[in-house]
């Protein structure tokens, strides 16, 4: 009975209204990977992939979702574990045909998290992915499940090398602070669940949320150890429907996107569900460099998380917000990956007068008046 409450009390609703994705040509190709500098560090960075060229061990993203369509050919057999929490099949079911996508959204999300499809690339495409499923067919779900699935995570993080997490819904509801979000059961669970990842050096990341709002967050976006993004244009500007305010860490492209969709095709959509897998895989890419050049993935932060997150807010293309009155950093990779080479001592794998630009702009971002850190 406590459970079915708690179903009652806290429905999960998809932070993107499915009626917002609209068909696109196929082979639509995204600006997405162009805007943040992915196409750079490609070229600058090639054997930045996700992947550990020293051990073949490749980096896995869970992806909290509708599921994933398993055999697209843009996922390329990548989704490699899963299990499902979500109605309509065997609780906790590891069964791959259970965590299969029957609405669409997860497909889409993971599209955009690591797509092989060309014209169509995702930000790491050569990632894996475990699907971890807590939405129904019809996107609906609780946050009961949600914390048991992050529990699930945890116990399994270090066996299936999951090192980013990503989290594209969120409640209706949204909330000011953390400490403004109701402290029953689950939620504790949630946030106990998000600290331990932290420390595990896990990246968590959030969709804020699609009300609009620009005086809170969705939860779980809402809670302190997690990256919450809100969505960006691809004139860099806040889109209207993302909700934002003094909380919210990062903006990454959301408005306008094209991925993967069900039965093997491609659409395209806007909402902050879009946004929040391109500083995910993000994290995968920057960990990879960090963990190639550096002798400590925190360096002199308390976690991977913290270190990622002041990296991205140093370096980022600031955006005012009419709406909300305040300023927002939207990620730029080729930026960050910049700061972190000169910081590092690392030489790109080009040529000059190329990786002259780019160090050139490096000592000029590593320069910057450095930006306070949300301390959480």
């Amino acid at each position: 009975m406590f459970r079915d409450t708690i179903r009652g009390w806290f429905v999960l609703l998809l932070a993107l209204a499915v009626s917002l994705l609209t068909a696109s040509p196929a082979g639509a190709a995204s600006y997405v990977n162009d805007l943040i500098g992915i196409d750079t560090i490609n070229d600058l960075f090639p054997n930045i992939d996700g992947v550990d060229d020293s051990t073949s061990n490749v980096q896995r993203i869970a992806v909290f979702d509708s599921g994933i369509q398993t055999d697209h050919p843009g996922l390329d057999g990548r989704v490699v574990a899963g299990i499902n929490f979500a109605a309509g099949f065997d609780y906790e079911s590891t069964n791959p045909a259970h965590y299969v996508d029957l609405n669409g959204h997860g497909t889409f999300v993971t599209g955009v998290l690591g797509s092989s499809l060309d014209g169509l690339n995702g930000i790491a495409p050569n990632v894996e992915f475990v699907s971890v499923r807590i939405l129904s067919a019809s996107g609906s779900g609780d946050f009961y499940d949600v914390a048991g699935a992050l529990e699930w995570v945890v116990d399994n993080a270090a066996a299936l090398n999951i090192t980013a997490v990503n989290i594209s819904m969120g409640s209706s509801t949204t909330y000011a602070e953390d400490s403004s979000v109701p402290g029953w059961s689950t939620m504790n669970r949630m946030r106990t669940a998000f600290d331990t990842l932290a420390d595990m050096d896990v990246v968590t990341v959030v969709a804020s949320g699609n009300g609009g709002s620009t005086t809170g967050l969705s939860i779980p976006a809402v809670f302190d150890n997690v990256i919450a993004v809100g969505a960006s244009t691809s004139t860099d500007a806040v889109w209207n429907s993302s909700n934002r305010n003094d909380t919210l860490e990062m903006l990454a492209p959301g408005a306008s996107v094209s991925s993967l969709w069900l039965n093997d095709g491609q659409t395209s959509g806007s909402g902050t569900s879009y946004a929040a897998p391109v500083v995910t895989a993000s994290a995968v890419l920057m960990r990879e460099f960090i963990e190639l050049y550096d002798v400590s993935l925190a360096g002199d932060f308390d976690n991977f998380q913290e270190r990622f997150l002041d990296i991205l807010q140093q370096t980022g293309t600031t955006i005012g917000d009419s709406g909300s009155g305040l300023t927002y950093d939207r990620i730029d990779m080729a930026a960050a990956f910049d700061l972190l080479a000169t910081e590092l001592g690392v030489e790109a794998s080009v040529p000059e007068p190329a990786s002259l630009m780019l160090f050139g702009a490096g000592l000029m971002v590593i320069n910057r008046r450095r930006r306070p850190r949300r301390i959480t």
